[in-house]
């Protein structure tokens, strides 16, 4: 325990200086911001500029993490939704303890929730990725407060975020410069399924996550590598509770986003077999095959 917080200490003062790591040689690194995730906290900057931003998350932690991406209305500030984050975790960490039941923690947050809360908007993130794995995702990002946050559970059944699995950033005015990827492979999400226009082929592969539409809850998609004859049901069933450990390789996506938005995300494919799922329609899914 003591290890973790100091790496976590680590993390909190490296980044908290807003230093931001690039490959300039890298296609689509004109601006990239790299986020380490650990259990249970992101270490990322505090502020960067907007436009088209690809994160690269890199899971140095035990448990699957995921990097759900959320623009918060402008009257927000970073006091009052660190206030609301720290009531809301405590009441649900009473829960676990049997302290109250889930009837009253409910009836806390009706009590607080603030009128601005459906006014926030998801602007995609990076999918769900295991340990020792990188995911990176590119997705376009207006000037404003955002938050970081993991949804994941532990094998005990709490939730990352009430473990301190969130963290905020800035974006500025100020223009990154980087121009929207181009890909010829495309996923289109919509009520109706998953529709992959192009070839996914064997090595590293930019795919374009389109949502066509906006039910609720919204879209997501993740990518699965599956290991095993029945490894397809097991990824299905784990999107469910999304509760750790999970039974599966994930190599990341494209968080939420609203209708006619697309977000991209890279991952390097080996023969095998992959699965493109949704978490919350776990109906929407397509399975790619990768020859030898």
């Amino acid at each position: 325990m003591k290890m973790c917080l100091r790496v976590i200490a680590g993390l909190t003062s490296f980044f908290i200086a807003g230093v931001v790591f690039a490959n300039p040689t890298a296609a689509r690194a004109e601006n990239v911001i790299d986020v380490m995730a650990v259990d249970y906290a992101f270490g990322a900057p505090t502020e960067i500029p907007s436009g088209w931003t690809t994160f690269r998350m890199k899971n140095v932690g035990s448990e699957v993490h995921v990097m759900s991406l959320a623009r918060l209305p402008e009257t927000v500030s970073l006091a009052e939704i660190r206030k609301l984050n720290n009531a809301y975790a405590s009441d649900q960490r009473r829960m676990h303890r049997g302290e109250i039941i889930s009837e009253k923690a409910l009836e806390l947050w009706e009590a607080m929730e603030p009128a601005w809360w459906p006014r926030i908007e998801m602007h995609g993130g990076v999918g769900f990725i295991s340990p020792g794995q990188v995911g990176e995702t590119t997705v376009y990002l207006q000037p404003g407060l955002y938050e970081l946050t993991c949804h994941i559970k532990t094998a005990d059944g709490k939730s990352h975020f009430i473990m301190g699995m969130r963290a905020h950033i800035r974006v500025t005015p100020q223009a990154s410069g980087m121009q929207e990827p181009e890909t010829d492979v495309r996923l289109t999400v919509s009520r109706d399924g998953l529709e992959l226009q192009g070839e996914i082929s064997r090595g590293e592969q930019l795919v374009e996550v389109h949502y066509a539409d906006s039910p609720d809850p919204l879209h997501d998609i993740h990518l699965a590598r599956l290991d095993e004859n029945d490894s397809q049901a097991k990824a299905v069933a784990w999107m469910d509770a999304v509760q750790a450990p999970a039974p599966v390789t994930m190599l990341g996506g494209v968080g939420h986003l609203s209708a006619g938005k697309s977000g991209y995300f890279d991952a390097n494919y080996t023969p095998g077999s992959y699965l493109f799922l949704c978490q919350q329609h776990p109906e929407e899914r397509l399975l790619v095959e990768i020859p030898q």
